[in-house]
């Protein structure tokens, strides 16, 4: 991924990077609006939605610089330093993970960061807050992604599940220190099919401070979707080490179209499975491959993909089983080739997933603040199961199925009642 900007003019930058099957996802940095610089990220996934995150500079009038170098867009007014910036540039030594994401070829995206001079004021809850305004969000749903261990209590508490069955979902689980307290971002009638893959908008990644001494602090997101706003939240211990003379709080924005926490599935077939409903393709076609965002731990490993249909009992669809693909690579997006196509059909509802023939395979999935995301059905043979059995959790895995174009028009709208078999 890039670590420079094209500029588009003298206040804007973008960087453009294609994805599985030359589809596009944009980052724009920087806005003018009626003559006034206006400090800003949009996140473009797909040409139809856009999510924009900015500063609001009606109460005070910035200035602009360090346009023409491609490295970073820089504002600032009385009191701080805003710079923008490709995610990939200067990344922080704790995010360096990220770099070996897309096969090695990192995480696309913007940062940005506040320098400060000054202790900023600390609310009564002891965190200093920075608020910044959002449009085009009220189409999308934020999930945050909380620590292991409170996932593990919550599915207990919330879910009905027993300590020892959350416990089993979890094992091997890898979530790291900057995915904690992260946003997972998705569509929210959008995902599962083509252009829209899994329907996730973009990720942001966990808030943080360092100060001039390198004292390191994690903060937090808190996002007011009905005032529109995203606040990043820093505790005062950050800003209280003796003799640090400025503070850097840090923001970084994935443009990304995959899950961020790993998991191992040894023996179990995983996929999204949309709140309790199913995907509907929105035209009858018929369909090319299943893309999977997939690791293995060591050496390499036979990955197959399935589609299930939810209104034929969850039978595995004709020809709904692909050949068997080796990967051994990085986390990447594995694209699993029909040679006989499935068909699918408008107004019936599907699920796909993937499956491993070995022991090392990793996927990868985002978790919703809701039941009925994902679906596992735990195997023994390490095959495609017809039917398949559905054990439902709040993991939705990074799996969506491809067509070439023609395309479906926007979907995945109805709700399908269906019985699921737990195991």
């Amino acid at each position: 991924m890039a670590d420079k900007f094209d500029i588009v003019d003298s206040t804007t930058f973008k960087e453009v990077t294609k994805v599985v099957h030359g589809h596009t996802r944009e980052t724009i940095v920087g806005n003018s609006k009626s003559g006034l610089f206006e400090p800003c990220v949009e996140i473009k996934p797909w040409n139809e939605d856009t999510l924009k995150i900015w500063k609001d500079t009606s109460l005070s009038t910035g200035v602009s610089s360090n346009v023409s170098d491609k490295s970073g867009l820089i504002w600032s007014d009385s009191d701080s330093q805003y710079t923008f910036s490709p995610f990939m540039k200067s990344i922080h030594s704790r995010f360096s993970d990220l770099a070996n994401e897309n096969g090695g070829a990192g995480i696309n995206g913007a940062k940005f960061t506040i320098r400060l001079t000054s202790k900023p004021s600390i609310d009564g809850d002891g965190y200093a807050r920075f608020v910044f305004k959002l449009s085009g969000h009220k189409d999308m749903e934020f999930w945050p992604q909380r620590s292991l261990e409170v996932e593990e209590d919550w599915a207990v508490s919330e879910l009905g599940y027993s300590r020892k069955d959350a416990v089993a979902i979890m094992a091997g689980t890898q979530r790291p220190e900057y995915v904690v307290d992260s946003l997972a971002i998705y569509h929210k009638t959008k995902g599962g099919f083509n252009q829209y893959s899994t329907g996730k908008v973009c990720h942001i990644y966990r808030a943080w401070c360092e100060d001039s001494l390198g004292n390191f602090t994690w903060g937090k997101w808190e996002i007011d979707e009905i005032a529109g706003t995203l606040t990043k939240c820093i505790p005062e211990e950050a800003f209280d080490f003796i003799g640090a003379t400025w503070w850097v709080v840090d923001g970084t924005i994935g443009n990304e179209n995959s899950g961020v926490t790993t998991q191992p599935s040894e023996n179990q077939v995983r996929g999204p499975y949309n709140l309790g409903d199913g995907y509907d393709p929105g035209e009858t076609t018929t369909v090319d491959s299943i893309e999977a965002y997939l690791s293995v731990d060591s050496g390499s490993e036979n990955i197959l993909g399935g589609i299930w249909d939810i209104n034929d009992s969850l039978a595995l669809e004709t020809n709904g089983a692909t050949g068997a693909v080796s990967i051994s690579d990085g986390a990447a997006w594995k694209t699993l080739i029909y040679s006989s196509k499935p068909t699918v059909t408008n107004g019936t509802d599907y699920i796909f997933g993937v499956i491993g023939e070995g022991t090392v395979l990793n996927t990868y999935y985002d978790s919703l603040p809701a039941f009925n995301a994902g679906f596992q059905d735990y195997r023994v043979d390490n095959t495609i199961p017809d039917p398949v059995v559905i054990t439902v959790s709040w993991a939705r895995c990074s799996v969506y199925c491809f067509w070439e174009e023609g395309g479906p028009s926007p979907f995945f709208s109805k709700i399908f009642s269906v019985s699921i078999c737990e195991s």
